[in-house]
């Protein structure tokens, strides 16, 4: 038991210092959360994990400029993956070197391999995905209506959530929408989706899936994207 706690308290620490960096890169565009979507979203992802109020503060005063030692960049790896799918990775770091170091040695583990700037990037497009518990059939017709009138591109059923997409601009009146008939949320934010999934074998599938979980757990990355169906 011990050691399950000190996993999970490994894991959640990881998902706070990936938390940090967001809202701190985030909040270069402005501390105002009104104004400043993509901060907002980052501090509601940083609450819906428990961050402490201190601690949101400290990484926006940090993005913002407040205390004078701003030093994270926003990186974007493309990548060739097994099977022929094409991933992105946005990272932030504070040392280039050591991220692309540690890219690197990931994809070397997979047989995979870096390819030259938006050589697959052209693949995926950024879209505001919203995921939530599937409604009540009573209510779905009349809400999948009110979502489209509010910028739903496409909804989806998968696993007993409603996922939304939208165009980035709109993400924020779906997500008001929701609000005001008591839908919540679990997760809402600008990503990348890729524009004409591929399906590859179960091997490849499989190698696939190992390769995002690696580059997953790096430190320094905050999002892994592939085009697999």
């Amino acid at each position: 038991m011990k050691r399950q706690k000190g996993l999970a308290d490994a894991k959640r620490a990881k998902v706070f210092t990936k938390l940090i960096k967001s809202i701190t890169v985030a909040a270069r565009g402005g501390a105002d959360l009104t104004s400043n979507s993509r901060l907002r979203t980052a501090v509601e992802a940083a609450r819906a994990a428990n961050m402490s109020k201190d601690t949101i503060d400290r990484a926006i005063d940090r993005g913002s400029g407040a205390t004078g030692d701003v030093t994270l960049d926003e990186v974007v790896y493309e990548i060739y993956g097994p099977g022929g799918a094409a991933l992105v990775v946005e990272a932030v770091t504070d040392n280039h070197n050591r991220t692309a170091t540690a890219i690197k040695q990931i994809l070397n583990k997979h047989n995979a391999r870096l390819a030259g700037s938006n050589s697959v990037r052209w693949q995926f497009e950024s879209k505001g995905v919203v995921q939530l518990p599937l409604p009540s059939e009573s209510v779905r017709e009349s809400l999948e209506l009110e979502l489209i009138e509010a910028g739903a591109e496409d909804i989806k059923d998968s696993d007993g959530q409603m996922i939304i997409y939208t165009a980035p601009a709109s993400l924020e009146l779906v997500k008001k929408l929701l609000t005001a008939k008591n839908l919540t949320p679990d997760y809402a934010a600008v990503e990348l989706v890729a524009s004409n999934p591929i399906t590859v074998d179960e091997a490849a599938s499989k190698s696939l899936n190992n390769l995002v979980e690696d580059l997953d757990l790096s430190d320094d990355v905050n999002s892994v994207y592939t085009n697999e169906a």
